[in-house]
């Protein structure tokens, strides 16, 4: 997602009228070099569907950055987990949970950093330090997922940027 005008804050926040773009993305493999903070998405691939890629999976790089609950391999931080339909100990159901993965678990990735230009525009600053406290108030307590309202996209825009936005919920993607 590329944006061929700059749209204004309160525009983005709206999410209703995303801007498109004729610009294609580049899938980046495994050399990339991502920085702490950048959004990779993931798309996936439907083989019944002629290998279209209907949706996105999104996380965050964290690299080199090291957090307490992170193992040395874990490169990402994203909304995922498994699917429980029986409750645990405290009778809740446990649908996905915020935790650290490996990048390269994954086939295709790309930067998608897509709000970066009206950020910049509306001049506010990327903060390593917002981002690093996001994940950390995050992890294992990113809520359970909804795809109108809380899914992966959600949580890797809140992270990077502090608001919760799906393109692909919008229309966008």
């Amino acid at each position: 997602f590329r944006t061929t005008h700059l749209m204004s804050l309160n525009e983005l926040l709206l999410c209703y009228k995303p801007v498109t773009s004729n610009t294609k993305s580049v899938f980046v493999h495994f050399l990339q070099a991502y920085k702490f903070g950048d959004i990779i998405a993931f798309p996936r691939d439907l083989s019944s569907h002629g290998g279209l890629s209907l949706y996105k999976h999104y996380a965050i790089y964290v690299g080199s950055k090291k957090f307490v609950q992170q193992t040395p391999e874990e490169d990402i931080f994203h909304m995922t987990g498994s699917v429980s339909q029986s409750p645990d100990l405290s009778g809740n159901c446990q649908y996905s949970n915020c935790v650290f993965g490996k990048l390269s678990k994954h086939r295709k990735h790309e930067l998608d950093n897509y709000l970066d230009e009206i950020w910049q525009a509306e001049g506010l600053k990327i903060n390593p330090y917002d981002i690093m406290r996001r994940i950390k108030e995050t992890y294992r307590n990113c809520g359970r997922w909804n795809a109108i309202t809380n899914n992966c996209e959600h949580i890797a825009t809140c992270i990077r940027y502090g608001l919760k936005i799906s393109w692909q919920v919008c229309g966008g993607a």
